[in-house]
């Protein structure tokens, strides 16, 4: 795995609600007939959703469920979808380990075992913005047809894929099904369902705590036994946790549940995953022959561009053609200031050592940008490997990490 810096990383916490608010609201079917056994969703950059199938195929469709077709048929079981920064579909296959498939179709497998030991149920994933990838594996011990004979035993494991020197890392062992997993706002931890358990475990990628392991969250204690399955962040201060016989709940980036969505569950049995897309939460299913959606209440919606409004959250690394990561030798880290203030950027190596200050001065609110050149550097150039900007302004810092390539 990647080296992280040794030194502390400071986290914007979202305010969290002091309990959880219940909603009972209308679930609606969509692309009846056109799936089978949408597992996992995932949107691409142009606002297409793709979707995992029971019989091996990924299928592509509008938003609203229409004009179904197939992308790729990996001859597994996809159950976890991500795009990578690069625009490529990596899939975590039940059956076929972790894959990476690139919009011609053509699929690479990138890894089916750490030493010796193979994935026998690989299961979800998230993208790091410096391409990590971070993957459950749901059980070393059994396979998709015979997982229910794992459930309250501890094969899961949760691992790490560097896509740069192709080399797989153990993180978590001993959890009870590995599920869902998902990277908050600065990556500075990564999530992990564990579904016979019913919580939300929490690994620490940075910080003073990095290398270690806590409960993000038990939904069990919180509204009884439910299997807690995919996990997915919305980029702003919610984690959407899909639970397979019950509601879809929300955590804060402190892991207290503060909404719970209730929906007619005969109409979508056996949800396994909740993603949002603007205004509306799309979910999968195991076994169904359709997905469901669910609008937000307007009352979260508000509530979360209230929290933009007054927080200061910077944008993570804008992932386009023209704001590469990883890069050579140009990159363009973008932000965004709610209030005027003063501003520092600063370029550290993995050993906590400044490169470049990029900026240092008061600047007005709006979206910003700035430029780094990595062989410019107090007139030297920077060797490849990862580094980290620190975005600094009033009481905030924000971390991200980078990749300079030779």
């Amino acid at each position: 795995m990647i080296k992280i810096l040794k030194f502390t990383l400071f986290v914007l916490l979202t305010a969290s609600l002091k309990s959880q608010t219940v909603f009972d609201l209308d679930i609606y079917q969509m692309a009846i007939n056109n799936v089978n056994g949408p597992e996992s969703i995932a949107f691409s950059e142009e606002g297409l959703m793709y979707t995992a199938n029971e019989d091996g195929r990924i299928i592509v469709l509008f938003r609203d469920g229409s004009n179904p077709y197939d992308f790729v048929n990996t001859g597994g079981r996809p159950l976890g979808l991500k795009f990578n920064p690069q625009g490529d579909l990596i899939v975590a296959d039940a059956y076929n380990g972790l894959l990476s498939i690139n919009m011609d179709g053509e699929i690479t497998v990138l890894c089916t075992e750490f030493e010796g030991v193979p994935f026998l149920l690989t299961d979800d994933l998230d993208i790091a913005s410096d391409g990590m990838i971070y993957f459950s594996d749901a059980s070393s011990a059994y396979n998709l047809e015979n997982s229910g004979d794992d459930w309250n035993q501890a094969n899961g494991r949760l691992l790490s894929y560097n896509p740069i020197t192709e080399q797989t890392s153990l993180l978590l062992d001993g959890l009870y099904f590995a599920n869902g997993v998902a990277l908050n706002h600065d990556e500075s931890f990564v999530l992990v369902n564990e579904t016979w358990r019913g919580h939300v475990r929490r690994y620490w990628l940075s910080g003073p705590n990095e290398g270690q392991t806590d409960i993000f969250a038990n939904i069990y204690d919180n509204i009884g036994w439910v299997y807690v399955d995919n996990i997915t962040f919305n980029d702003e201060s919610i984690f959407w946790v899909a639970t397979f016989n019950g509601p879809v709940m929300a955590l804060d980036t402190l892991g207290q549940i503060v909404y719970q969505f209730n929906f007619n569950n005969s109409l979508l049995e056996g949800n396994t995953s909740a993603i949002q897309y603007n205004d509306t939460l799309y979910l999968g299913a195991l076994h169904e022959n359709h997905m469901g959606i669910i609008p937000i209440p307007e009352e979260i919606l508000s509530s979360s561009q209230t929290s933009r409004d007054s927080d200061l959250i910077m944008s993570r690394f804008q992932l386009r053609q023209n704001y590469p990561n990883p890069f050579n030798p140009y990159t363009t880290l973008s932000y965004d200031l709610p209030k005027n203030c003063l501003v520092n950027i600063t370029i550290y190596d993995v050993l906590g050592n400044v490169v470049n200050h990029l900026v240092n001065e008061a600047q007005a609110s709006g979206y910003k940008s700035v430029i780094w050149d990595s062989t410019n550097n107090q007139g030297h150039p920077v060797s490849a490997g990862v580094y980290v900007y620190s975005i600094e302004a009033g009481d905030f810092r924000q971390n991200k990490k980078m990749i300079v390539l030779k």
